[in-house]
């Protein structure tokens, strides 16, 4: 038994089900429908991919902000005194810079 479906469009992928015959084959059945049946799972999903991309409702609401507004949001909130202005960081950036190297 096999199921895929977008309710919303209307469209599933079945095999086995009570909607379709039980024949091993899949089925693509729109609105209740049985479109065509497919031996292979892979040429039904083809099938089913561009019915979806014909039927299926397109995506509304508002556009959330773009990754550059996000990240300069994100900049504009952080607290930068916090990491840079540390004493503690300028004490291990000054120790790692000052580690003497012996190469002989």
């Amino acid at each position: 038994m096999y199921r895929q479906a977008i309710d919303s469009a209307g469209i599933s992928l079945e095999q086995g089900t009570g909607n379709v015959p039980d024949d091993r084959k899949y089925y693509v059945v729109c609105d209740g429908q049985v479109q065509k049946g497919f031996r292979s799972l892979k040429q039904a999903q083809q099938h089913y991919t561009q019915l979806v991309k014909e039927r299926a409702p397109a995506k509304t609401g508002p556009a959330g902000p773009t990754p550059a507004e996000r990240l300069q949001a994100e900049l504009a909130s952080a607290p930068l005194e916090g990491y840079w202005g540390d004493d503690r960081y300028r004490r291990i950036a000054r120790a790692r810079n000052n580690r003497t190297r012996t190469y002989r």
